[in-house]
């Protein structure tokens, strides 16, 4: 506990020594071991900083002045103490007070003094079995006619469901599945700083609407969920319509958020299916569906392609590259989207922009790069893990070495956040872990300069004085969200 109020102090000692009100050390009469009267006011401090509108004498302050004042707070402190107090730092309120545990209860019992008033306006007692309830209550109890802070505005908020193909057919993409949900929502959260819900639904004949799951604003939850998820079992065209329909209609939607679904599949889901239905209900709550499809989808773009346009949302083919050398050292540059063959022997830099690109909005509709050369073959369909073996067939080249396989879906699901983006609060260009070696604050950094200026202090042992702007944010740790802006 005194780890947490040592960084506590810190946040608050950077107010501005004129402020409207001071919290004196309480005393602390039989209270708890872990725990002094002191470090409670510096808690309870906070607490008025954070719920209302209005600026706190920051506790590092305040003992300075006492001390040169001569006030004990342990002792007796009398209406000129207080009035010569609250000259020294033009304060508008002195809290002062006592707090005492009994029968596992924590009680405060205090009295707020107007120094213009020269008269004590309140005293005000309560109790909670909840040592943070408490300063909850002693600030809603005493400081009841102090305006409330406002909540930040404007943060952009996104509501985000990956609909995703969990059978077998994923299994040799699964880890560029799992990192490019992690890398798409930590650049939402922490970057770009959106207030972001991620939803994650898995479908197969073995998964369906009970495993969807919820995180808001926290990459670490979604981590732990991705890394036990594991694909098995068969694509189902039956499961995959029930978890759209279960999505659209009872996920807890934002009102003020931007929707998206992201449908990553690699199952050809026969049987009847009708988009439109679905867009309707869609379109009802603004919601965009977006598709992605993986290396086993192949040949013409099929109805469940078509949601994207039917919901103002967009549709892409992950395209496949590798390099591979023939028995005289060639080097050859191979690509596959969408079941046909590329080829070339200079590279083609723009291949993961995708290789068939869209004339028109009509997906259907695509033309590949002049630069590559198709290489035509009668397999169907043609999915990621033949792909050498086809190219070599049709075009006699015999590959003696080879570098992995590498796709666009990272780009791909990164292209998508544009218009999530655009809207967003203030991006940043990285975090900073500041800890005691206890107690660690997570810390968004405006610009790169900054993040390189803690990069080298992290290594070198030495201390770095930072100055902070303080937020409210339920988003982050205790509550807060530390933003330095000077170094």
């Amino acid at each position: 506990m005194k780890r947490i109020l040592f960084l506590i102090l810190l946040v608050i000692s950077a107010s501005q020594v004129s402020a409207s009100i001071a919290v004196l050390p309480y005393r602390d009469q039989a209270f708890d071991p872990r725990i002094s009267g002191k470090e409670y006011a510096r808690m309870l401090a906070l607490g008025i900083l954070i719920m209302k509108d209005t600026d706190v004498l920051s506790p590092e302050e305040a003992d300075i002045g006492m001390k040169q004042l001569g006030i004990n707070p342990e002792g007796s402190v009398d209406i000129e103490d207080l009035n010569a107090f609250g000259i020294k730092y033009n304060l508008k309120y002195i809290l002062l007070g006592s707090i005492s545990k009994q029968k596992g209860l924590f009680a405060f019992d205090n009295v707020l003094y107007s120094v213009r008033d020269r008269k004590v306006l309140s005293r005000n007692n309560n109790s909670s079995g909840d040592i943070y309830k408490l300063i909850q209550l002693e600030v809603k109890d005493t400081l009841i006619n102090f305006g409330t802070k406002k909540a930040v505005t404007g943060k952009t908020q996104a509501d985000i469901v990956f609909l995703f193909d969990s059978s077998y057919n994923m299994s040799d993409e699964w880890s560029d599945v799992k990192n490019s949900i992690s890398e798409f929502s930590s650049d939402l959260i922490s970057r770009l700083n959106i207030d972001t819900r991620i939803y994650l639904a898995p479908y197969s004949e073995r998964k369906s609407y009970e495993s969807v799951t919820t995180h808001q604003n926290s990459i670490k939850e979604l981590n732990e969920t991705l890394s036990r998820l594991q694909p098995g079992g068969a694509g189902n065209r039956d499961k995959f319509s029930s978890l759209l329909n279960y999505t659209l209609k009872n996920i807890k939607w934002r009102s003020g958020a931007s929707k998206e679904i992201y449908i990553i599949n690699n199952s050809k889901l026969d049987g009847m299916f009708v988009p439109e239905r679905l867009a309707v209900e869609a379109k009802k709550r603004d919601i965009h569906i977006n598709i992605i499809s993986s290396g086993k989808i192949t040949g013409e773009f099929d109805e469940i392609e078509r949601l994207a346009s039917l919901t103002k949302g967009k549709t892409a083919s992950i395209s496949y590259h590798q390099r591979v050398f023939d028995k005289s050292g060639t080097k050859h540059d191979i690509y596959l989207q969408r079941g046909r063959i590329f080829h070339s022997i200079a590279p083609h830099h723009e291949w993961k922009n995708g290789i068939l690109l869209s004339t028109g909005n009509n997906p259907r509709y695509v033309k590949p790069p002049q630069s590559l050369d198709e290489v035509f073959h009668t397999k169907s369909p043609l999915t990621p893990d033949k792909l050498l073996q086809t190219f070599s067939e049709y075009t006699g080249i015999i590959i003696m070495q080879k570098e992995p396989l590498q796709n666009n879906l990272s780009d791909i699901i990164s292209s998508m956040q544009s218009g999530l983006s655009k809207n967003s609060g203030t991006a940043y260009s990285g975090r900073a872990l500041i800890t005691d070696g206890k107690i660690s604050f997570w810390v968004k950094v405006k610009n790169q300069k900054m993040l390189d200026i803690f990069e080298k202090h992290g290594t070198s042992g030495f201390y770095l004085k930072t100055g902070f702007n303080i937020k409210k944010s339920d988003a982050d740790a205790y509550g807060i969200e530390l933003i330095p802006v000077t170094t």
